[in-house]
């Protein structure tokens, strides 16, 4: 068995844990990005709490409440235009919301505009393209809804241009990546479909592209990064959780695997980019735990074909036949190893700054290691 570092010849994917959210774990919550600053907020739980996230000093600073809710937005949905937030829909308790507000970064305040046009509901997803927002499916107790609608921040209107390509969705993903948006994943009331299509806004019409990989799923993330798309974690059938990521290359029209969240099996995680780095946390396992974690995700150029190196992480030899060599930036206390699923293959527990993979004993495919270091630091790489 032959295993090669991810991203061997072009780029490491790295991911780094950072200073959680300052409150409640959480899922369901909403997230997008301005001049490189990530807003996070809301979800379930009773969150309507609001928070912007600034790389360059690592911290969160409180902003002002979700309005229109009593208890909290939840499921809700969210896109970043010209400067501003805006947030619609969601439920507040058994409510379901069909308002909109716009956010001002600089004046640090809420603005309420034009209420969603179509049924109050949740879970829908969203992405914003050439001026626009577009606000996509969802669902309330009764329907899972296809409409698609488009809203003009500068004119305060919606205007709706048709059915999703899949039918009724809710729980879906999109980024978009120069003039295109990429819409995938979701509950469409009979499963889930691994299909991906292609929004142009120039002609409002919808293009087949290449199925992602993984099994099909929903409430899944997605961001672009570096020309990029990114998608994965999530769920199929309310069952069965992932961890997987896989990136979309536009120009190839191709999916390939991108490792596995460092976080674990995640859903209704929330996730966006702002420079050279993606953000992503907060979610469900699906099992006992919500999370307020924090993560970036970076795809730095620097591993080298014969000796892997990445966060702090040497791995060699690139590919390893029998045994791969991991060397660590400091005393490890604890080191591990998960397959694309998000599923624990090895955990050791006080290895020092070396550790030997038997490499025999997997399975092929991408395998991420997490180590939390003796400083206190964690670090992650994939292989």
């Amino acid at each position: 068995l032959a295993l090669a570092m991810s991203g061997a010849t072009t780029r490491a994917q790295t991911w780094s844990p950072l200073q959680p959210l300052p409150s409640g774990s959480r899922d369901g919550s909403i997230c997008f990005a301005i001049d490189d600053r990530i807003y996070l907020g809301g979800g379930g739980g009773g969150h309507k709490d609001f928070f912007v996230y600034d790389p360059s000093t690592q911290e969160w600073t409180a902003q002002p409440d979700i309005p229109g809710c009593t208890t909290e937005r939840a499921f809700a949905t969210a896109f970043a235009l010209n400067g501003k937030g805006y947030v619609c829909l969601g439920s507040d308790g058994a409510q379901f919301k069909q308002d909109l507000w716009e956010y001002d970064p600089i004046g640090e305040q809420w603005t309420e505009r034009a209420p969603y046009p179509g049924t109050p509901r949740n879970t829908a997803f969203a992405f914003a393209l050439n001026g626009k927002g577009y606000v996509c499916g969802g669902a309330d107790n009764a329907f899972i809804y296809s409409d698609f609608y488009s809203y003009d921040p500068l004119e305060n209107e919606w205007a709706l241009v048709g059915a999703l390509p899949e039918g009724p969705t809710a729980f879906g993903s999109a980024f978009t990546i120069g003039d295109y948006a990429y819409v995938m994943g979701g509950d469409h009331g009979t499963g889930e479909t691994a299909n991906v299509h292609r929004f142009d806004p120039a002609t409002e019409e919808w293009a087949p592209m290449a199925d992602h990989l993984g099994a099909p799923r929903q409430t899944a993330v997605a961001f672009a990064l570096n020309g990029k798309g990114y998608f994965g974690c999530g769920q199929s059938a309310y069952t069965t959780p992932y961890a997987d990521m896989y990136a979309y290359d536009p120009a190839e029209n191709s999916w390939t695997a991108a490792g596995s969240f460092a976080g674990g099996v995640r859903c209704w995680a929330v996730a966006a980019s702002a420079g050279d780095e993606a953000f992503m946390g907060t979610g469900w396992n699906f099992s006992t735990a919500f999370f307020n974690d924090w993560w970036s995700f970076s795809t730095a150029v620097g591993v080298e074909e014969s000796s892997g190196t990445a966060n702090g992480i040497r791995l060699f030899p690139v590919p390893a036949d029998e045994q791969l060599n991991i060397q660590f930036p400091d005393d490890a206390v604890e080191m591990v190893i998960t397959d694309a699923t998000g599923r624990v293959i090895r955990t050791s527990r006080a290895v020092g700054k070396n550790a030997v993979v038997d490499v025999r004993e997997l399975a092929p495919g991408i395998y991420q290691v997490v180590v939390a270091l003796r400083n206190g630091t964690r670090v992650g790489s994939s292989f």
